[in-house]
């Protein structure tokens, strides 16, 4: 077995790419000529120009091309880098390109080398796309060199992880308390307090009250993890966001045109010839029948008979396989009119959209304002109307039915300005995506007025033409951004003056039921936890034994998955706190963000193992966990940007203003 098929799940478990890649960011980011000679920031004393880091976006760029197989023959080929690096982590490199490079320039100041015999297998076996869409080996590639040094340097970059990962070992005493705090079930007796059960006990704040609320939070956008500085996530800052228009052909229209063509005689007609000159498609399983011999001996007095497997395949009837063969007659007709119905769209909108760029010039400086108040007047179109009208849209799907026969659908998503979680509730189009691509994450981290003047080949101006989208359902959109709100705290509290209070009265309603359970809990310290939550009137809930695990299930208690870490960290910090004379702790569990405080008492202790043999294979198995969770935790500083500026020296010159997601795989 070869090098890189032996060790890939090593490779898989170090780069984080245990998870599924959902999807294939765009290609680096790339200067324009003109820009080569732009500031991009110091490194340092020294002077990091666009041309500087020119190289490493080529070699990255070529990376992203660079396809190799999985364990399988049968298997798809895929990049390189989406089995080296997080999704996270690409984002990332899309966002920032001087990453590479910096990571490089790490790599040689440390002295990392690529590991010689993965290297040779990569040339060897890798491969990339031609013009013509074949796969050539690398050194048959117009690009050789090219290729050859960037595996070359990403390699030279994985070795320079591998130096950090293996100063890191895993100690006895961490090693032991894993083993115990993993390797233990608890049982837990609960008491629970909501603090939707005390809303109605919180007055109206003041107005003081309201705006020292929104002074707190007025500059954080909203947290989808909580923290010990902001255990509720609160957070008032507008993130990216955007207005829209599209066109979609729906993939059930198209059908319906097509098979309008030919009544249900002529379309049952081309199955049943499509099923007599594909028999091998319609095959059964060789079906296992009786097999007659003759008698084994004198004695016998009739044939024996033994199962044996028929050798003929057999073709399944054309009623069973109607719905099948009828698939295989209209779908490639259904495809081929709804690639050309998409495909005009596209080519009449870039062709209006370029036009109107030359007269009007792009639209990428942020702005609230809708793109059409542009310093120069936008030309007609061939419509009789402004390119950058929705009336536009609705010329150009008309036109199209004309053309076609189908009618793409116009919608405008022009009410309010939407988010990317916004953008991913809307029907239809939310859903889709461009190669994989979000839909929500191309309008919204992929639009030029939010990417500070970098470039990406998926970036999309104001008024721009999207590249083909689809869905689950396989309609297809073409969208435009019809105006910009960059992420910018609220202007006064008055625009975010229903969310603020009803922050803080879900704050206020959380300390009352806080104090409550410590009433409880100081009650059941006097006499048991039975008594004081009789006298609270409060019922207790006893949980079945759970282990200290993210995928366990608590039995007979439902935990809200994004609290889940929490309680289960504080439930097993009930360990810590028993002792002989107090086998059953109690403590407080609060779950600032779920809404929900506990009064929670240790009831019982199990080992997860029933022998000395299961509990010797666990602590193997906990080992290996805990060695890995140590490499996705350095893997997580070590390619994450800020992080990795931060350890070489390097500051940009225009640093944007939203902080980069990080790149911790979840």
């Amino acid at each position: 077995m070869n090098f890189l098929r032996k060790h890939q799940k090593k490779l898989l478990a170090i780069f984080a790419s245990f998870l599924m890649i959902v999807f294939i960011l765009p290609n680096a980011l790339r200067p324009s000529p003109q820009s080569r000679n732009t500031l991009m920031g110091h490194l340092g004393d020294e002077k990091i120009y666009a041309e500087n880091i020119r190289a490493s976006q080529l070699e990255w760029d070529a990376l992203k091309h660079v396809l190799i197989q999985g364990n399988n023959p049968q298997e798809r080929w895929v990049p390189i880098v989406q089995v080296m690096f997080s999704p996270q982590t690409l984002e990332q490199f899309e966002e920032h390109p001087a990453m590479f490079y910096l990571l490089e320039r790490e790599a040689k100041k440390i002295g990392a080398q690529p590991n010689e015999q993965a290297m040779q297998e990569l040339l060897q076996t890798a491969a990339t796309p031609s013009g013509d869409g074949r796969l050539l080996p690398i050194e048959q590639a117009d690009n050789a060199d090219l290729l050859r040094q960037a595996i070359v340097d990403l390699l030279t970059v994985q070795g320079s992880f591998n130096q950090q990962r293996d100063l890191v070992k895993l100690s006895e005493p961490v090693r032991q308390y894993e083993l115990a705090t993993q390797g233990q079930q608890i049982s837990t007796d609960l008491v629970e307090f909501k603090s939707s059960d005390f809303a109605n006990r919180v007055q109206n704040p003041t107005t003081q009250q309201l705006q020292e609320q929104f002074t707190k939070y007025a500059d954080k956008e909203p947290a989808s993890t909580t923290s010990a500085s902001d255990p509720f996530g609160f957070g008032y800052r507008y993130p990216d966001r955007v207005k829209l228009q599209y066109l979609s052909v729906s993939r059930d229209e198209v059908k319906k045109y097509v098979k309008a063509k030919k009544d249900d005689y002529l379309w049952q007609v081309d199955a049943q010839r499509y099923y007599l000159e594909h028999q091998s498609q319609f095959q059964t399983t060789p079906a296992t029948q009786a097999s007659t011999t003759r008698p084994t001996s004198q004695a016998s007095t009739g044939p024996s008979t033994r199962a044996v497997a028929s050798t003929q395949p057999t073709t399944k009837p054309f009623a069973e396989v109607r719905d099948e063969a009828m698939r295989a007659v209209l779908d490639p007709q259904v495809d081929e009119l709804q690639t050309d119905i998409i495909n005009r769209i596209r080519s009449r909108m870039t062709q209006d959209w370029m036009a109107y760029h030359t007269a009007v010039g792009s639209t990428t400086a942020p702005t609230t304002a809708t793109a059409s108040a542009a310093s120069k007047p936008a030309p007609m179109t061939a419509y009789g109307v402004p390119f950058d009208s929705y009336e536009y849209l609705q010329k150009l799907a008309a036109d199209i039915q004309k053309q076609t026969g189908v009618l793409p659908t116009v919608a405008s998503i022009a009410d309010t300005f939407k988010d990317d979680k916004q953008l991913e509730a809307l029907a239809g189009i939310g859903q889709s995506l461009q190669e994989n691509i979000p839909f929500s994450m191309y309008a919204t981290r992929l639009a030029e007025p939010f990417m500070n003047g970098q470039k990406s080949d998926r970036s999309i101006a104001i008024w721009q033409p999207s590249q083909v989208l689809r869905d689950m359902r396989e309609n297809d959109y073409v969208f435009r951004l019809t105006a910009v709100d960059p992420s910018h705290k609220p202007a006064s509290l008055d625009e975010v003056k229903a969310a603020v209070e009803a922050d803080w009265k879900k704050a206020q309603a959380y300390e009352l039921a806080k104090a409550q359970a410590k009433q409880v809990m100081e009650s059941a310290a006097k006499s048991n936890l039975s008594n004081a939550a009789i006298g609270a009137g409060k019922m207790i809930t006893t949980t079945g034994p759970f282990a200290n695990r993210p995928t366990v299930e608590i039995p007979n208690y439902e935990v809200d998955p994004s609290a889940k870490a929490n309680f289960l960290e504080q439930a097993f910090n009930l360990l810590t706190l028993a002792n002989q004379k107090n086998p059953h702790p109690t403590s407080l569990i609060e779950l600032p963000a779920a809404g929900k405080v506990l009064v929670a008492q240790l009831e019982d202790v199990k080992p997860a193992w029933r022998n000395d043999d299961m509990m010797a294979m666990a602590g193997d198995i906990f080992s290996q966990q805990i060695a890995h969770e140590l490499e996705i935790e350095i893997y997580n500083h070590w390619f994450n940007y800020n992080e990795l500026a931060t350890r070489v020296g390097y500051h940009e010159e225009n640093p944007k203003k939203n902080e980069t997601a990080s790149a911790s795989v979840q």
